[in-house]
């Protein structure tokens, strides 16, 4: 039975803490968080609590740490952990800047550790079967990419979601998701151009259009948002040579795969799919807690979470200065 630490009691500390204790593979051990109040609640009867990520490191047998604080925290956090001689899982995004991503990539290079980012997309079923249908030619060439995804402004404690400086906002926070899976569907990416209020001083409001071309020749469009007033939507249509694949979390019919029929003489054939599996959260977990067992590398690179940062950031970049931004870091 692996024994974890969680940093951070917030929504996602405890969503990650239930999903370990669904895997029945997991002790939760000990929970972190400068508010003991909130960290005593996720921690029940089982787990210790603790202020700093060190006092639970010297004072309790920890075998993995989960960091699900803030942002501006997730460098300092992992790279403790890992020089701890600890496994790793981090929330997305991997950091707030590409040198605080290498700084983690050097912690963990040779600690014999796995090191793993949190980018769960990759285990929901509709995403899942979205990549398997593109590589298995469904639609032929991908050509036109279209995502969206959105809701209200997240909480957070003293409100650090709305500030760009440490949140990076609905690009680096939100649609960072959709960066990672599209680089996974459709390989590296070579540049990006964006528009959005990330930098318009808007209290409390945050929406991104980001185009991203890739070495493939295929476009991205990626748009995220934080004003929608009226719950959570996510959706992705995948164009290309053969076909439409297209998705969207409002319908019951979760993905339909369409596709050109011979020569162009009939309509095309709609076939509905509905995949269904335990909580990819807790599908998530499950894969971190195979792969510390066996050794075998994670599904999601520490290069890969990277990647996706540096799309984040270039498409913060971009919005401020208008220009495209080239991409630099984005091998497979």
């Amino acid at each position: 039975m692996l024994n974890v630490a969680i940093v951070g009691a917030g929504g996602m500390g405890r969503r990650h803490a239930a999903s370990f204790r669904e895997t029945g593979e997991a002790r939760l051990a000990a929970v972190i968080d400068p508010d003991r109040e909130a960290a005593a609640a996720l921690a029940g009867e089982q787990a210790r609590v603790f202020a700093t990520l060190e006092e639970a490191l010297g004072e309790c047998d920890v075998d993995a740490v989960d960091v699900c604080a803030p942002t501006p925290f997730h460098a300092a956090l992992a790279v403790q952990a890992l020089k701890a001689g600890k496994h790793l899982l981090l929330e997305k995004p991997m950091a707030r800047t590409l040198e605080e991503c290498d700084a983690i990539i050097e912690a963990a290079r040779g600690s014999g550790r796995t090191a793993m980012v949190a980018h769960v997309l990759r285990f929901f079923p509709e995403f899942v079967r979205g990549k398997e249908a593109v590589d298995a030619g469904l639609v032929g060439e991908p050509a036109v990419v279209r995502t969206s995804r959105g809701g209200g402004m997240p909480r957070g404690q003293d409100s650090w979601y709305r500030d760009i400086a440490q949140s990076g906002g609905v690009v680096l926070d939100l649609i960072i998701h959709d960066f990672d899976w599209l680089r996974w569907v459709l390989g590296p990416a070579e540049r990006v151009y964006a528009r959005g209020l990330a930098h318009s001083g808007r209290d409390g409001q945050d929406y991104a259009l980001v185009t991203i071309r890739f070495r493939s020749g295929a476009i991205a469009h990626v748009e995220g948002t934080w004003m929608r007033p009226a719950g959570f939507e996510t959706r992705y249509e995948i164009a290309g040579t053969q076909g439409l694949l297209d998705f969207s979390s409002r319908d019951s019919a979760t993905l339909r795969v369409l596709r050109f029929a011979a020569a162009g003489t009939r309509p095309a054939v709609e076939v509905p799919e509905s995949p269904l599996a335990e909580s990819p959260y807790t599908a998530q977990i499950r894969h971190f807690l195979h792969c510390v067992r066996t050794g075998e590398p994670p599904k999601v690179s520490l290069e890969d979470a990277r990647a996706a940062v540096e799309i984040a950031l270039g498409a913060l970049e971009s919005m401020r200065t208008g220009e495209p931004v080239a991409l630099r870091y984005q091998e497979s």
